[in-house]
């Protein structure tokens, strides 16, 4: 869908980060060296609107594969009833629904996405928390969608090879496993959003404070912070409405007091971070907020 990031590969680089609406169903290619026959075999909707989204869906459903989607597309919260309605209608029409799960899997709950939002896809793909910054990645989803993955049990005609030379390193599976072992533990999705929860509400009561327009959007285990007037956005493109200057300024006022950020991207909460982590952090943050406010 719009605006979703689904790493570097041609099928997924189509309407990811356009700064004006795709021409849906089609999209321009986010990379050069994407050939132009790829775009026919890829159709893009916005996120957030069912409107749009599922009469694409059962047009084009005697086409289709399978619809990618993010549950949390980068700061962007799903509106009730749209990965219920993405469900519904894939199911109807026997197509595969797949979560990309590489940002919120074992993040915003031990169950992801799929436990937060409660919905269950057919596929989806982990990665990042799940081995606590190690290199590693998995697939998981329904044993019929795997099976053709099992060069043990499936005929060489219907195989699909999914090999690579780092596949199953055992450091990185060793770092995956540790990691669950800690992620599982009693209280700890509780504790990422208390404290993802105060360092949020925290920027956007200093930067209101300080006369700028501060959103921090998304969960309290990962959020970016933005700056737009009006209601919270939910598409894409309503997300491009943020002040991307602002964002920079702001950034680089915190990299400049020590805050390792990245301008007008994500924070990401960890089991390691404190209450006082906060203070610290909050202090900082309205220092540049003053800082910013002076210069006006």
């Amino acid at each position: 869908l719009e605006g979703g990031w689904h790493g570097m590969h041609d099928y997924a680089l189509w309407g990811t980060v356009p700064s004006a609406p795709s021409d849906y169903p089609r999209a321009k290619p986010d990379s050069t060296g994407i050939p132009p026959e790829v775009g026919e075999q890829v159709l893009v909707a916005p996120f957030n609107d069912m409107e749009r989204t599922v009469p694409l869906i059962e047009q084009y459903a005697h086409e289709l594969a399978a619809v990618l989607v993010e549950p949390l597309q980068r700061v962007l919260i799903p509106e009730p009833g749209f990965l219920e309605a993405l469900r519904e209608v894939t199911s109807h029409y026997r197509i595969v629904l797949i979560f990309d799960e590489i940002v919120t899997g074992f993040r915003i709950a031990w169950g992801g996405a799929q436990e937060k939002y409660g919905v269950v896809p057919d596929l989806a793909t982990y990665g990042k928390a799940m081995a606590g910054g190690f290199p590693m990645a998995c697939i998981g989803g329904k044993a019929e969608m795997l099976a053709p993955l099992d060069a043990r049990r499936t005929e060489r005609t219907n195989l699909a090879w999914a090999s690579g030379t780092l596949n199953g390193n055992p450091i990185s599976a060793s770092a995956g496993n540790a990691a669950l072992d800690v992620l599982s533990r009693p209280g700890t999705y509780e504790g990422l959003s208390r404290i993802g929860g105060r360092l949020r509400a925290g920027i956007e009561e200093s930067g209101r404070r300080h006369g700028f327009p501060t959103q921090a959007l998304g969960e309290d285990a990962v959020f970016g912070v933005r700056f737009i007037d009006g209601p919270r956005p939910k598409t894409w493109m309503d997300l491009q409405k943020h002040d991307r200057e602002l964002g920079l300024e702001w950034g680089m006022e915190l990299l400049r007091r020590g805050l390792l950020v990245n301008p007008n991207e994500k924070f990401y909460i960890s089991i390691a971070h404190t209450d006082a982590d906060v203070d610290q952090t909050l202090e900082v943050v309205d220092e540049a907020f003053k800082v910013m406010a002076a210069k006006r």
